[in-house]
C-alpha cells in the first residue's frame, strides 16, 4: 500500500470527522485525538490502525509491514460510522441530556431543601 493511497484514505476520514462531528485540527491524529470522547472503542482502534499506517508510508522500507486488507477495513468501519453520524440529532441529543441534568439536579436540591427544612422543624 502506497503513500498516496493511504494519504487519500485518511484525508477522507478526517474530512468527515471535521464534517460530522465538528472536531479541529490539521491532521488525521490531531483530529482522532480530539473527537476520542465521542466515538465507539471501536471506531477509535480503527483511527489508530489508519494513523499507523499513514506514519508507517512515510518510509517505503516501513511501508512494507502495512496490510493492506487490514487497513481496508479499519477504513470500511470508520467510514461507515462517520457516514451514519447526524450532525443536528447529535446536537439535539446534546440539548436534551443538558436539560435532563440540569431538571435532575433542580430535583435533588429541592428534595434536600425540603427534608432539612421538615428535620429542623420549619415545615
Amino acid at each position: 500500500m502506497d503513500y498516496h493511497t493511504v494519504s487519500r484514505l485518511s484525508e477522507r476520514i478526517s474530512d468527515l470527522l471535521a464534517n460530522k462531528l465538528s472536531v479541529s485540527g490539521r491532521t488525521l491524529s490531531q483530529r482522532s485525538r480530539e473527537a476520542g470522547p465521542m466515538l465507539p472503542r471501536r471506531t477509535k482502534a480503527d483511527l489508530a490502525i489508519l494513523v499507523e499506517a499513514l506514519e508507517k508510508t512515510e518510509d517505503p522500507r516501513v511501508a512494507m509491514q502495512i496490510d493492506p486488507a487490514h487497513v481496508m477495513a479499519a477504513y470500511r468501519r470508520c467510514l461507515k460510522f462517520l457516514q451514519s453520524v447526524d450532525p443536528n440529532q447529535d446536537r439535539i441529543t446534546r440539548r436534551y441530556r443538558l436539560a435532563a441534568v440540569a431538571m435532575f439536579q433542580i430535583l435533588a436540591v429541592s428534595v434536600v431543601t425540603i427534608w432539612v427544612l421538615r428535620h429542623q422543624g420549619y415545615l
